[in-house]
């Protein structure tokens, strides 16, 4: 028993001290990733629009809502599905914006962040 206190220990220290990548790293990754220069911190709302979650009618309706701020360069809009669920037309319309991510292959939800369309404040270094 006592043999495996020691590595039972050094095992749970060790993974109490992984560096584990903070969701604003993971962000700030993503974006980098799909042609978005500036950076996480310069932008005051993320916004998601995806088709997770138990409505779709709910997503539908809060992606046709929030599509009227698109205008607004302080948000960043992440469009993470391909459109088959949730009506995202308008967003198409503006695919050439700097504020702006189509992510037709969803790689956004893969970072399980959050489970379906949400409006996230940023302040400066967190969310």
């Amino acid at each position: 028993m006592n043999r495996l206190i020691l590595p039972f220990c050094i095992l749970f220290l060790h993974a109490c001290s992984s560096n584990q990548e903070s969701n604003f790293a993971k962000i700030e990754n993503f974006i980098q990733h799909h042609g978005i220069t500036e950076p996480l911190s310069k932008f005051k709302k993320l916004i998601i629009i995806n088709d997770k979650g138990t409505c779709i009618q709910c997503n539908n309706d809060f992606s046709k809502m929030i599509s009227t701020n698109l205008n607004d360069k302080t948000t960043l809009f992440i469009i993470s599905q391909d459109g088959t669920k949730v009506n995202i037309s308008a967003f198409l319309d503006s695919k050439n914006s700097e504020n702006l991510i189509l992510d037709f292959k969803e790689e956004f939800s893969k970072l399980n962040i959050v489970d379906g369309c949400a409006i996230i404040e940023i302040k400066e270094e967190s969310l």
